[in-house]
């Protein structure tokens, strides 16, 4: 596998299992992965001046859903 790794192989849609495993182990090789992998702040549940968020409103859910995903 690590041969494949140093390829120049282009990818062209049908390679997609080959370019993840790469573009994976060459960012774990530069310490990123953890930055695309890794949560480092949660959303808040208190506005910039220190006040509650009702968090039940849609907006409020909606910007939860896209941060966990």
């Amino acid at each position: 596998m690590i041969s494949k790794l140093s390829t120049s192989q282009k990818f062209n849609g049908t390679n997609c299992v080959m370019w993840k495993w790469k573009i994976r182990y060459r960012l774990n090789e530069r310490d990123l992965w953890e930055h695309l992998t890794v949560a480092k702040f949660s959303l808040s549940d208190k506005d910039k001046d220190g006040k509650p968020i009702d968090i039940t409103t849609v907006q409020y859910q909606e910007s939860l859903q896209a941060y966990q995903d």
